[in-house]
């Protein structure tokens, strides 16, 4: 009993990684797609300026 109480707490702790790195990952994604849209928009906007 003891035995399957301490692997279901192994799986808990694995799955809470696991989630966690999922998580940052995702975040890590984002954070890169803001600033290259961040940079083409100022791209943009510069080439705008410059046009005016």
């Amino acid at each position: 009993m003891i035995i399957i109480i301490i692997g279901l707490i192994v799986l808990l702790v694995i799955g809470v990684v696991v989630v966690n790195a999922l998580q940052q990952h995702k975040a890590k994604q984002e954070k890169e797609r803001r600033a290259k849209s961040a940079k083409y928009k100022a791209i943009i906007d510069e080439s705008a300026e410059a046009h005016s």
